[in-house]
């Protein structure tokens, strides 16, 4: 048997069916022991997606009715500003009259009582009505009246403007404070700076500037959110604003590594308003600063 097979070559296939399975096992060594999926985060992430979504056209709806507002404000200002220069344009026609009267008047006073013809000359040019009297009255209740209705259009126009520019500081702070709820935090730094620009007595001012504080805070621009923070303290003390802004203005000074300013702004808080929830909350600030020191 031995020599039938002398002459031959020896097979592979032994090596083949070692080599297979050597193969096979060693891939299934080198594959992931757990499958990644992104299945447990994708309902968080979608929800977080529609939540822009929706920032974004209310957004969007807003400076719509913003637009709408100031278009038909314009209009109505534009009919006014006519309605108000018919108004005066009639006043002035009525009171180059009076004034040809009263010339009229004049001459009819100073002249020569004992000169019929100059009289008769007199009533035949200027036309002096006998009831001389009547128009004089009548005039007079014209030209009031229409005084009257001047001051009634100015005083409407005034009250138009006045909500009109309540109604734009609104949805300007409305649209900037979405665009920071949004985390689209430059479109609201841009947005409350422009608003304290166009409004800087507005009704909405320190509110203006603690968010604006809070949009620097969140760019981890602490600088910026020192001063806002710092100026709504010191120009706006009745603000309902007013206590928080000290804990954000410590956060701040705590990011900047400044942890005596830190400190001292907590304890101001706690001595100007001792029993208030700000002050419990600052001491609980104040006290974790005072155990960082200590560690």
């Amino acid at each position: 048997m031995l020599s039938r097979f002398s002459g031959q070559q020896p097979s592979g296939f032994p090596m083949v069916v070692f080599f297979v399975p050597f193969v096979c096992l060693s891939l299934s060594a080198c594959a992931p022991k757990e499958k990644i999926s992104w299945s447990g985060d994708k309902d968080l992430i979608l929800q977080s997606l529609d939540n822009v979504s929706q920032s974004q056209n209310l957004s969007q709806s807003n400076m719509t009715l913003l637009n709408q507002r100031m278009l038909k404000l314009e209009r109505t200002v534009s009919k006014q500003e006519s309605t108000v220069a018919s108004l005066k344009a009639t006043l002035k026609q009525e009171k180059m009259k009076q004034f040809q009267w009263q010339i009229v008047q004049e001459q009819e006073n100073n002249k020569n009582k004992h000169d019929v013809s100059l009289k008769k000359s007199i009533a035949t040019i200027t036309k002096v009505p006998v009831a001389s009297s009547v128009p004089t009255i009548s005039l007079a209740k014209k030209l009031k009246k229409i005084e009257k209705d001047i001051q009634e259009v100015s005083a409407v126009a005034t009250r138009d403007g006045i909500i009109s520019k309540k109604t734009k500081e609104k949805d300007l702070y409305t649209s900037a404070y979405l665009s920071l709820k949004s985390g689209r935090y430059d479109e609201a730094i841009l947005s409350f700076k422009d608003l304290l620009e166009q409004f800087p007595k507005g009704e909405l001012i320190d509110q203006a500037y603690y968010w604006l504080g809070e949009s620097f805070l969140s760019k981890g621009n602490m600088d910026q959110a020192i001063k806002s923070f710092s100026t709504l303290i010191q120009t706006y003390p009745k603000s309902a604003k007013y206590q928080p802004s000290f804990i954000k203005l410590a956060m701040a000074y705590k990011e900047k590594g400044r942890m005596g300013d830190a400190k001292a702004v907590l304890q101001r808080l706690i001595d100007e308003y001792p029993d208030s929830r700000s002050a419990d909350h600052a001491r609980i600030q104040l006290a974790s600063l005072n155990h960082t020191d200590q560690q």
